[in-house]
């Protein structure tokens, strides 16, 4: 009892000045108008490099890389299905004051609804982190991204109104409706800024902001140019607060995004708990948490990680008026994460960076 007792005066101190500043953030989000909507993995912090390319590179290892899938609304209509693929490393980093070139690659592809409306997006990024001392806790980085995207549809799937006859559809009737074109593709521009800070007590903070699709490339099977992908903004937050013992973390995160008249806010807590670890096996934890999309949906998150491997499967229970259809039902996303650490006799000024 003294035991947990101690736990849980020690998460009191080093939460309180956490609580301050994302209590303060979130009152900031939550005043904006907001309409939430699915347009991003629900758990963010496992690609850090899809939301802001100022984070390839910036993580305590050699290489990194992840892969994520979604499957959304299967209990409503055609299901919306969402793979990933990412990896970054550090290619440039000095021994004592430790300023990192990083590199990141991300390929994503997407497909929803009658249509099988689908998109393939591959990006390259390229980020450098300056070390604001020489104890290597406070950094700053910025990063950019380059890339190119092709989105096909496929109109023969689809059914219109001059289809219908007397009430019913009727397959062999032709329609008046057309389509130009079933694909276009177009290259993407982005940024981001991110900044660091590990305090004496281990508590590590980190927050970004970035702003993709800079170029506003064209959108539209109609060939009208003046159809153009809005600029999208996204802010994140997240700490990471040491419970005692290697490897079991508190990690609050918030996300933010804006796209036009769209935006869409997600927040929530994940436990970390070490089992295990030595220098020779490296990690083991057990790892849950809760989050909410604002408006939208909460979801569950539960997992672990095996020495440099972390899985992760949520689950998005609908609490929208969508619910009526989906009787609650969302998506399940499943995200795995590889990290390589090569094996050195002497660390000197080891890069305390987060693992997400």
């Amino acid at each position: 009892m003294n035991g947990i007792m101690g736990v849980l005066a020690e998460m009191r101190n080093r939460l309180g000045s956490v609580a301050g500043g994302a209590l303060l953030l979130g009152l900031l989000l939550a005043s904006l108008p907001l309409s939430a909507q699915d347009l991003h993995h629900s758990q963010f912090w496992m690609n850090p490099i899809a939301i802001n390319p100022a984070s390839a590179g910036f993580f305590n290892g050699d290489f990194r890389a992840g892969t994520a899938y979604r499957n959304q609304w299967l209990a409503v209509t055609v299901p919306y299905q969402t793979f990933g693929l990412w990896a970054d490393a550090p290619v440039v980093k000095r021994m004592v004051q430790q300023d990192i070139v990083g590199a990141g690659v991300l390929l994503d592809a997407d497909r929803a609804g009658d249509s099988k409306y689908s998109t393939l997006q591959a990006n390259a990024m390229l980020s450098y982190a300056k070390a604001l001392n020489r104890r290597n806790n406070h950094f700053v980085s910025l990063g950019v991204m380059v890339g190119f995207a092709q989105k096909r549809m496929y109109p023969e799937n689809l059914t219109h109104d001059d289809q219908y006859s007397e009430g019913r559809f009727d397959p062999g009737l032709p329609t008046q409706e057309q389509y130009p074109s079933s694909s276009f593709s177009y290259p993407d521009i982005g940024g981001g800024a991110q900044w660091f800070f590990q305090n004496p007590f281990g508590v590590v903070f980190q927050a970004g902001l970035s702003a993709l699709h800079l170029n506003r490339p064209p959108q539209s099977m109609m060939k009208d140019d003046n159809i153009r992908l809005p600029v999208k903004c996204t802010g994140h937050f997240h700490v990471m607060v040491p419970m005692g013992g290697e490897g079991t973390w508190l990690q609050p995160a918030l996300y933010f995004c804006r796209q036009d008249i769209y935006s869409e806010i997600m927040g929530g807590m994940l436990f970390s708990y070490a089992l295990q670890y030595d220098k020779k096996s490296g990690l083991t934890r057990l790892m849950g948490g809760l989050d909410y999309r604002l408006g939208d949906a909460l979801y569950f998150v539960a997992g672990g990680e095996w020495r440099q491997i972390q899985l992760l499967v949520s689950y998005d229970f609908n609490v929208s008026s969508l619910r009526r259809a989906s009787h609650g039902r969302g998506g399940v996303e499943i995200s795995l994460q590889y990290v390589y650490k090569q094996p050195r006799v002497i660390r000197r000024h080891n890069l305390p960076c987060p693992t997400w």
